[in-house]
């Protein structure tokens, strides 16, 4: 049970929030020299079990993104779950999806995901599946500025495939409110980035917060 709430919750959405600077970050205004570092901790049944870190760093004209996250989930001194994630994506400074590479590991079992954008359409890659979708899009692990939550496309790294989500998706920095799959996905935000969320999925609760 503990197994596949968490792969429906982390397939659909893995939310992130400003750590460092404190202050609300748009992407329209320029990035510190040094980039900017976010990090959340992922709550379930009113206990830690994970987290999720980003950086933030120009590339170039571009903006890179980099994830970790790791989740471990006992039940009466039993591993229930597990996963460890890392990628890195590309975006421009118009909230337009370039690239993604990664990998995804859940109770051992391994995924490479390798994304890039080619004119108006996006291929992305998991394992040996390949699927391409129209542009506009976004992933998962995406950063949930308003302009990807607003985005109809999303690629599901841990679920290998894109899904689609309805409903209040926000703008403006307002908050949003998600349905995806029969889930429910509040987001609250702080300037582009998002300051927390809840999921719940059958009456269980997993909620991304902010550190102090």
């Amino acid at each position: 049970m503990i197994q596949k709430l968490f792969t429906r919750l982390l397939s659909l959405i893995a939310v992130l929030g400003v750590a460092t600077p404190a202050a609300a970050l748009s992407l329209k205004e320029p990035l510190p020299s040094e980039g900017a570092k976010f990090e959340y901790d992922i709550v379930y049944d009113g206990d830690v079990v994970g987290s999720h870190t980003i950086r933030v760093e120009h590339s170039g004209d571009d903006i890179k993104i980099s994830h970790k996250r790791h989740i471990e989930v006992d039940v009466l001194f039993v591993k229930a779950f597990s996963e460890d994630h890392e990628a890195v994506e590309l975006w421009s400074k118009a909230a337009e999806l370039l690239s993604v590479d990664g990998f995804s590991e859940r109770n051992g079992e391994r995924l490479v995901i390798h994304g890039k954008r080619e004119g108006e359409k996006f291929r992305i890659t998991y394992g040996n599946q390949t699927e391409v979708v129209q542009m506009p899009v976004a992933t998962d692990d995406s950063y949930w500025a308003t302009n990807s939550t607003s985005q109809e496309r999303v690629i599901s790294v841990a679920r290998a495939k894109t899904l689609s989500y309805h409903g209040n998706k926000g703008s403006g920095g307002s908050n949003a409110h998600l349905e995806a799959d029969g889930m429910s996905i509040a987001l609250a935000f702080d300037g582009d980035f998002l300051k927390d969320a809840t999921i719940i999925d059958n009456g269980k609760t997993v909620r991304y917060r902010r550190k102090s």
